[in-house]
């Protein structure tokens, strides 16, 4: 029921993946998980050479898997807050937030299939370093467990992602269609665009963190590897921002006809008429307005943007500064390698 409030706290999107709940229980910030996660692999680095590798060539996945989980849980626990707020704030029901996670049915299918894809990158990785001269006994050893691990976690990691993306943006959508307007608290409408916004710092921090390793990246076949996934990963990114963006479409539309109601409502008062107060987000209260209360309000209900959006300025500002500043440091990380390597 519509209005129903919280009495306890609802299910995350994490409650039917134990292996990956537990971490989020914590509470521990997602950006210091993702550096934990770092840190665990940092011992398997060989660091006595210029070009360090662990295992082969897929120091990478190391990396990967801590970004990885670092995302979901950012995304994850962003969407949680948003539903709790609308929540909260009697505009949607729980079952929206229970929509959002994964049952413990689909739990184990994603877990099968990443499962099932992560041991045949094992297998794929294990082929391409063979390739490469890499000796059979070099792939029973700490460091290539390691890497191995890094490889399963990371594809299991992805697939809960994209599962859960593609659930938060049906979900999402819903809501927009279902959502009560409020124009006093615009803050709610600003709660629709934050999976949007979310994608973008994402996919800016992924496209930043993927520049840097492409130029540090000692091997012309491992900037490959790292090109061709990073496309990938771009497209589905890309996928997401546009398909977040329809609730927006949606809310947008209902913002401009709440508007346009309200303002009908007050140039009706300010003439005298309260026939059709009820449709007025004050109801009966626009009858003890004074006429310069009513100008005023008319001309903050024009001012509201209509686009959910307006909170967020500036943080997309600020964020959109990280793909030149990385290159920059990308170049610089360059011209040091070079510089040792001459001298």
């Amino acid at each position: 029921m519509r209005g129903k409030l919280v009495t306890e706290r609802p299910s995350n999107p994490l409650t039917h993946l134990p292996w990956i709940r537990w971490i989020d229980q914590t509470e521990i910030p997602s950006v210091a998980v993702g550096i934990i996660a770092c840190l665990i692999f940092l011992p398997f680095y060989d660091f006595n050479a210029m070009a360090p590798r662990l295992p082969f060539q897929g120091s990478v996945f190391p990396l990967a898997f801590a970004l990885a989980l670092m995302f979901l849980l950012q995304l994850t626990r962003g969407a949680s807050n948003d539903l709790r707020l609308l929540i909260q704030a009697g505009k949607i029901d729980t079952s929206y937030l229970e929509s959002i996670g994964a049952s413990k049915k689909m739990a184990w299918i994603e877990l099968f299939i990443g499962c099932a894809i992560g041991l045949q990158r094992i297998r794929s990785q294990i082929k391409f370093d063979l390739n490469e001269t890499i000796s059979l006994s070099e792939i029973i050893t700490p460091a290539s467990i390691a890497m191995f691990l890094a490889i399963l976690f990371y594809t299991i990691i992805q697939i809960h992602l994209v599962a859960f993306c593609l659930r938060q943006v049906m979900v999402f959508r819903r809501v927009a269609k279902n959502f009560q307007v409020d124009l006093m608290t615009t803050e709610l409408n600003n709660a629709l665009s934050n999976p949007l916004i979310r994608f973008l710092i994402v996919s800016l921090v992924a496209t930043s963190c993927g520049m840097l390793i492409y130029q540090i990246a000692p091997f012309p076949s491992l900037q490959r590897r790292i090109f061709q996934a990073g496309t990938f990963a771009g497209l589905f990114l890309a996928a997401m921002i546009v398909v977040s963006v329809v609730p927006l479409f949606i809310l947008r539309a209902r913002i401009a006809v709440a508007k346009q109601i309200e303002i009908t409502q007050i140039r009706q008062a300010l003439q005298g008429d309260f026939s059709g107060v009820s449709q007025s987000h004050f109801g009966a209260k626009l009858k003890e307005f004074t006429p310069a209360d009513l100008m005023y309000y008319e001309d903050r209900v024009k001012n509201i943007w209509e686009w959910p959006i307006e909170a967020h300025v500036r943080r997309l500002v600020i964020f959109g500064l990280l793909p030149p500043l990385t290159w920059v440091l990308a170049a610089a990380v360059e011209v040091v390698f070079e510089s040792v390597l001459i001298g």
